[in-house]
C-alpha cells in the first residue's frame, strides 16, 4: 500500500508537466485510497492537494475545490502551516481560473501569512508574486509592483531563478 502512495507522488510532476492530467487524477485516486487505508494523514493531505491540481487543470473546478478544502482541513489537524499555505496558493489559482480575482488575492494573502508564521522564505516569495499578480489583474498596478519587487528580493536571496523568472513575468505584465 505504501508503494502505491509513493508511486503516485513520484509520478505527479512528470504527469503534470507532460499534461497527462487525467492520469494524474487516476494515479492519485489510487494513492489517496492507499493513504486512507494506512491512516497516513500527511499523505492524504498532500494527495488531496495533487488531486485538486489535476481537477483544476481538467476544468473540474468543484471537484478541485472539494479536494483543496479537504487538504486544508487535514493540514489544520496536523498544524502544518506550510501545507495550508501551499493549499491556499492552489485555491488562489483555482479562483483565478474561475475569474474571481478578489478571492484569489485573499487566498494568496492567507498563504503569505502562513508562510511568514513558518518562516518559509521561498513560500513567502511565491505568495508575494501571486499577490502582485492578482493586484495587477484587479488594476492596482502600484500594489502589484510593490509586492512583486519584494518577491524578487526574496527570490534573489534564496537563489530561486525559476521564481525570479515568474516574478519578472508578473512585473512585465
Amino acid at each position: 500500500r505504501r508503494a502505491r502512495v509513493t508511486l503516485a507522488w513520484t509520478l505527479a510532476s512528470f504527469l503534470d508537466y507532460r499534461t497527462h492530467w487525467q492520469e494524474l487524477a487516476d494515479t492519485h485516486r489510487v494513492g489517496l485510497a492507499a493513504a486512507e487505508r494506512l491512516d497516513d494523514v500527511p499523505g492524504q493531505a498532500y494527495t488531496h492537494r495533487i488531486l485538486g491540481r489535476a481537477w483544476t487543470r481538467l476544468g473540474r473546478h468543484d471537484a478541485a475545490e472539494e479536494h483543496y478544502r479537504r487538504a486544508l482541513d487535514l493540514c489544520g489537524q496536523l498544524a502544518d502551516h506550510v501545507g495550508r499555505a501551499h493549499t491556499h496558493l492552489n485555491l488562489a489559482w483555482l479562483s483565478e481560473q474561475r475569474r474571481n480575482h478578489p478571492d484569489a488575492l485573499r487566498h494568496a494573502r492567507d498563504a503569505l501569512d502562513l508562510y511568514r508564521a513558518a518562516d518559509h522564505r521561498a513560500g513567502q516569495a511565491s505568495a508575494l508574486n501571486q499577490i502582485g499578480w492578482y493586484h495587477a489583474q484587479l488594476g492596482d498596478h502600484a500594489s502589484a509592483i510593490t509586492h512583486c519587487e519584494e518577491a524578487l528580493r526574496l527570490q534573489r536571496a534564496t537563489g530561486n531563478r525559476y521564481g525570479q523568472a515568474s516574478t519578472w513575468h508578473s512585473l512585465g505584465y
